[in-house]
């Protein structure tokens, strides 16, 4: 999976891209890791390992109070998919692996999450 993000990050022409991409990851895994009712730590830290290559990376202000800002108050997963359609050109099984990821992350999969990825397939297809 790591490999896919890097391939996506490779075909973003600009930083702010590379930025809107990162928001709209982070967006799905924190909308992901709510749909439950509970963000554990190993949803967040796995969606942190998961993204590590392009936090690597300076991130600009805005971008930083945008992510803690995600975190703080989770997404909807419609309000997520409204940063996944900003990124254009990036395969969305991508996100579909950021959902399975972090659904899995606290060692089981809630009903509320495995509803998530079958509306994200759907809003997808």
């Amino acid at each position: 999976m790591v490999n896919d993000l890097k391939t996506a990050q490779a075909k973003l022409q600009s930083d702010k891209e590379c930025w809107e991409f990162l928001i709209a990851v982070y967006a799905v895994g924190v909308a992901t890791a709510c749909a439950d009712g509970n963000i554990s730590e190993e949803e967040l830290k796995d969606l942190e390992e998961y993204t590590a290559g392009i936090m690597s990376s300076k991130l600009p202000p805005e971008v930083k109070g945008i992510i803690a800002l995600i975190k703080s108050n989770p997404p909807s997963f419609s309000t997520a998919m409204t940063y996944v359609k900003k990124v254009g050109g990036i395969d969305l099984k991508l996100f579909e692996n950021v959902i399975m990821l972090v659904s899995a992350s606290d060692g089981r999969v809630a009903e509320e999450e495995t509803a998530l990825l079958a509306a994200f397939r759907k809003a997808a297809a």
